[in-house]
């Protein structure tokens, strides 16, 4: 009983400081907030509830960097600008719009949060945007070997992804694609066997590595961001 209390309480809290202005909250406070040790993937869409209304305006700075690893990723690919791309945790379009940008035209975005999809919607870039807590099983309605591309973008960590959805976007990608993901030093220690499932589907031959790039995602937050081809 008291752990469920303690639970509530904090729910509420989140929910006020996510709530908050811009100016009074720093983006760290948030990340920690919702990445913090033992939150579940239902609290973690409540937080997105609430923050849906605030989530460009706090991360405005923080995550323009992170986005422009991942472009720069992207460019070195070589592209046809009608290559099917799947935004995975695309939240509310940020990184789909900055594709939308570089002339990509064919994106399409899942989430878990409804209410990020509502943001993400109205900018009016995505085909397809699916409400889907990802992760290990098949998501209804995309068949194997679908995208060009599919792209995962700070989602591995507490409470978002974890390693075992690696083998649902290797599913969704077509042979010959390529899967780009990003992931930080705090993912990283609180994503278990995330290097493990990498090397595991290298070994079997299921993708190949084409780069691994040690990054800075903001402020002095590192990460790595990786690039596969599916084989």
């Amino acid at each position: 009983m008291q752990d469920r209390q303690n639970n509530k309480m904090s729910c509420e809290s989140d929910a006020t400081l996510f709530a908050s202005d811009a100016s009074k909250t720093d983006v760290i406070t948030l990340t920690d907030a919702i990445t913090r040790e033992g939150i579940s993937n239902e609290e973690v869409i409540k937080i997105y509830e609430t923050w849906a209304s605030t989530y460009d305006q706090h991360v405005e700075t923080a995550h323009n960097q992170s986005y422009n690893n991942a472009i720069g990723e992207i460019r070195k690919l070589g592209l046809k600008k009608d290559v099917r791309i799947m935004d995975i945790a695309c939240g509310t379009g940020r990184l789909g719009e900055e594709l939308a940008k570089i002339g990509f035209t064919n994106l399409d975005g899942l989430d878990g949060s409804q209410e990020m999809l509502e943001k993400a919607k109205e900018r009016n870039i995505y085909n397809r945007l699916m409400t889907v807590l990802f992760g290990a099983e098949p998501v209804r309605g995309i068949e194997d070997d679908t995208y060009g591309v599919c792209i995962a973008i700070g989602c591995f960590t507490v409470g978002h992804l974890e390693s075992d959805c690696m083998q649902e976007i290797i599913r969704m990608t077509q042979p010959g694609g390529h899967v780009v993901m990003q992931i930080s030093d705090h993912g990283l220690a609180g994503v278990a066997g995330f290097q493990e499932t990498v090397d595991a589907h290298i070994a079997a031959k299921k993708w190949k590595l084409v780069s691994s790039t040690r990054i800075t995602l903001y402020d002095n937050m590192e990460g790595t961001i990786f690039t596969f081809q599916v084989l």
